[in-house]
């Protein structure tokens, strides 16, 4: 589903405040978009001006993820674009949110299936949402164990390319949800690029990653790439896009094992949904 640049369209950004995100929030508002982007904090230099709209969330805390959306969200405002943006790497040791479940695993995939869940409850059954989520070419390397990451076997590359595998499954999921809505999706595939994943590393990461950052790919070129695709009128729905015309489809070696484990991460966010959604 091809979304134009049409003035007045709304779109969500997760992680919107800088890299990537804030790439995109910079071209879907020259497109006409009016953009609200989600990050705990934002530079007074990155405000976009109007049509741009900050939401102060943080992903480690899912009761304040779901205040904040309901409470826009409950004021009739409907998006026809969400991005699934936010995201960081593994930290080195085992750290539990005060939600209770490993940072990583909570930020990258369990925030953002709260997300989507809450943007679908609230839409009406008249108005297309796009969902698109941004995952990480380390998908690839993990067989997932459809687990959440238990601290005695915390790895960190595993558990942050798991997250990023997880989050192929939410765009599906929350379609099967709400079947009489009109809602659909693909993910992103960025490649590797300039960004500030790297916060919950150890300083001499910071110091490597800044060193190499000057050969890394630009994110406004990512977000070019993404925007192509977002443009295009034959994209083909559940699809894994690196470019508009290079996509990718997930398989699933344990279906079974799948569909327990999407269960079980629905009723990790279901406290955090609205009471008639219960």
């Amino acid at each position: 589903m091809a979304t134009g640049g049409k003035s007045g369209r709304k779109v969500l950004i997760t992680g919107g405040t800088s890299g990537l995100g804030l790439e995109l929030a910079r071209k879907l508002l020259a497109a006409g978009y009016e953009v609200w982007v989600t990050g705990r904090t934002l530079k007074y230099s990155d405000r976009g001006g109007e049509g741009f709209h900050f939401l102060k969330t943080d992903f480690a805390d899912l009761r304040n993820v779901s205040c904040v959306l309901s409470e826009v969200l409950e004021t009739g405002l409907r998006f026809d674009v969400v991005i699934s943006n936010a995201g960081v790497l593994g930290p080195p040791s085992f750290i539990e949110t005060r939600d209770g479940f490993e940072y990583t695993f909570q930020v990258n995939y369990l925030a953002h299936l709260l997300v989507s869940e809450l943007v679908a409850y609230y839409a009406d059954e008249r108005t297309n949402i796009l969902f698109i989520s941004v995952t990480s070419p380390v998908y690839k390397l993990v067989n997932p164990v459809f687990r959440m990451p238990e601290k005695s076997k915390y790895r960190s590359f595993r558990t942050y390319s798991e997250s990023k595998y997880y989050l192929l499954l939410v765009t599906s999921s929350v379609c099967s949800d709400y079947p009489e809505k009109k809602l659909s999706g693909f993910s992103f595939d960025p490649g590797i690029f300039n960004s500030g994943i790297y916060r919950t590393q150890a300083k001499w990461f910071h110091g490597l990653y800044r060193f190499a950052s000057p050969i890394l790919r630009d994110p406004g070129k990512v977000a070019t790439r993404l925007m192509g695709i977002l443009f295009n009128d034959k994209i083909l729905d559940g699809a894994i896009y690196k470019n508009v015309n290079s996509y990718s489809l997930l398989t699933s070696n344990n279906r079974r094992a799948e569909e327990v484990f999407l269960s079980e991460s629905k009723k990790s966010i279901r406290p955090y949904l609205p009471p008639s959604k219960l």
